[in-house]
């Protein structure tokens, strides 16, 4: 059984865990909550209840050495074996070195015989890395031994939210000597024959950079002749010094979004994650104390989480709509669009009497590319298609059943059999909110949805050309 592992499949980036792709439904917990397995006794069935399947926590440095050269992992290993216990996995957050641009370090000072704290650990400072590096290194040893034959911890974070706080720059002596030397010739060759750079970082600086040929090692490049005075080159100093001392950035750079919003804001926008960009999971903050909004989306994409995995990115797409205004415009994309193959997928807030709701969801091509078969996941909007062969003259939908999640099976089978006023004689799919506003009409003509999954089969009629 190999260890978890990103693997580059048709279907995008996907982490392996025992040798299966596994679509990880995350969440971020506050900062002190994995240092007390007691406290997670009473996480771990919540976390169960909204789905979710992976929490992040931080495992700090002065957790696991207390003292300088004593390691202990008793309370990590007994927060990892209730995890493994409920099912759920782990992503390990190192507060080693930084946390939020502050290092605010315990160290243990031999001649007072008790800790002091620092506050900062300048990148430069050799046995400040060298002391984080063996602490770090222990870690991971530890989780070998402890947790390889599991794989319950299946990433970890080697820094948090590395950088500084309150200048723009490390200005300590040894920092000043480094900033002093200037660019490094080597970095500065790569940038100027990388192909890979972003539109905005050449359309700054591009026509700084000399040409690869003309840079001489032995020659000293001012960080400002290329960043131009002020913080831009300030934090390009700091930037890559800092990667220098955290790590080394992967040529392929999956999506993974620690820390979001945990409100009904942020939960929508997991859809376009997932089924648009193909994150490896989103991750609301704080949901120790609250994931009933993540939940909802949670419990839904857990659900069909097996279609997403198999499907390709060219096969799919994610969408939200925010509550709309009392007064003024709506702000965001009101309409999403798609086209697969030979036919358009449009994506609209659903139809109500009264004052249209918020939604998300997504929507997948079953099959291949030439299907006109769809799995629609989510609520708050209704699904149309256009069809855009030069024949077309009519596009609908043929049939469209809502589906459930089978208890003994965990596939989905048809519950009932949608029409009428719920596809508006084959116009399009309504998938309502929880609750739709009617605005007074006296029948419920849009039924609020029961499970959030619909299968739905479009239809064109053509007329050959004379």
């Amino acid at each position: 059984m190999s260890l978890p592992h990103l693997a580059q499949t048709p279907n995008g980036f996907q982490l392996v865990v025992k040798d299966k792709p596994v679509l990880l439904l995350p969440g971020e917990l506050h900062n002190s909550s994995l240092s007390s397995a007691r406290y997670m006794s009473t996480v771990w069935n919540y976390m169960k209840e909204q789905c979710i399947n992976t929490l992040l926590g931080a495992v700090t440095w002065e957790m696991v050495e207390p003292v300088e050269g004593q390691f202990d992992f008793t309370e990590l290993d007994s927060v990892i074996t209730d995890a493994r216990k409920h099912g759920l996995y782990l992503v390990l957050l190192w507060f080693g070195s930084y946390k939020n641009g502050v290092s605010t370090v315990q160290v243990w000072d031999a001649d007072k015989g008790r800790k002091r704290t620092i506050e900062m650990i300048s990148p430069f400072t050799e046995e400040g890395w060298k002391a984080d590096a063996r602490a770090f290194g222990k870690l991971m040893e530890h989780l070998k031994e402890f947790d390889s034959q599991h794989s319950t911890v299946v990433m970890v974070q080697v820094e948090n939210e590395t950088g500084l706080l309150g200048d723009s720059r490390d200005r300590s002596t040894v920092a000043e000597r480094v900033f002093a030397k200037g660019f490094p010739p080597e970095l500065l060759r790569h940038l100027s024959t990388s192909k890979s750079l972003h539109p905005r970082f050449i359309e700054r600086f591009g026509n700084r950079l000399p040409p690869s040929g003309e840079i001489n090692d032995g020659q000293t490049y001012a960080w400002e002749s290329i960043f131009g005075p002020g913080t831009a080159a300030d934090e390009a100093f700091m930037a890559h010094y800092i990667s220098e001392y955290d790590y080394t950035v992967p040529t392929t750079n999956p999506l993974f979004i620690p820390e979001q919003r945990r409100d009904d804001h942020g939960a929508r926008r997991v859809w376009l994650a997932y089924a648009s960009y193909g994150a490896l999971g989103t991750s609301p903050f704080g949901v120790d104390t609250e994931a009933t909004k993540i939940g909802k989306e949670y419990r839904l994409l857990s659900q069909t989480a097996g279609y997403l995995l198999n499907s390709p990115p060219r096969q799919r797409m994610g969408f939200f709509f925010d509550e709309l205004p009392e007064t003024g415009s709506p702000k965001g994309k009101q309409k999403w669009t798609k086209v697969f193959g030979n036919i358009e997928v449009i994506i609209e807030r659903a139809f109500v009497f009264g004052k249209p709701g918020p939604g998300g969801g997504m929507i997948i091509q079953l099959y291949d590319e030439t299907s006109y078969r769809f799995l629609v996941v989510g609520r708050g909007f209704q699904v149309r298609f256009r069809g855009l062969d030069d024949t077309v003259t009519f596009t609908g939908i043929l049939e469209a059943q809502e589906k459930e999640v089978d208890s003994e099976t965990g596939e989905l089978r048809t519950l009932r059999v949608l029409n009428g006023d719920e596809t508006r004689s084959g116009e399009f799919l309504i998938m309502p909110n929880e609750d739709p506003d009617y605005g007074g009409f006296p029948i419920a003509v849009t039924i609020p949805a029961k499970t959030y999954i619909a299968e739905v089969e479009a239809y064109t009629i053509c007329e050959k050309k004379i």
